[in-house]
């Protein structure tokens, strides 16, 4: 997140008067005075494993997917 920050405010400092950034949650361009005027584009993120994953890579991969989908279930909360 630092350098996503430096970016952030390069409006504030007089560097730019807009910037086009990744965001998330938008918490930090709040921070630094900024808000979203428009989308670019619409992302998303894909998993895909192998169905011959092997055992050990398997476990990681389930201990990954256990997290993702708690995070995704706090946020429904």
């Amino acid at each position: 997140m630092k350098s996503a920050a430096r970016f952030e405010i390069a409006p504030g400092i007089g560097l730019a008067d807009a910037i086009c950034d990744i965001v998330s949650t938008g918490s930090t361009l709040l921070s630094n005075g900024l808000k979203e005027v428009d989308v670019v584009m619409q992302s998303e993120a894909v998993l895909i494993a192998t169905p011959q994953l092997a055992l050990a890579k398997r476990q990681i991969l389930d201990r990954l997917l256990f997290r993702i989908d708690a995070v995704q279930s706090a946020k429904k909360q």
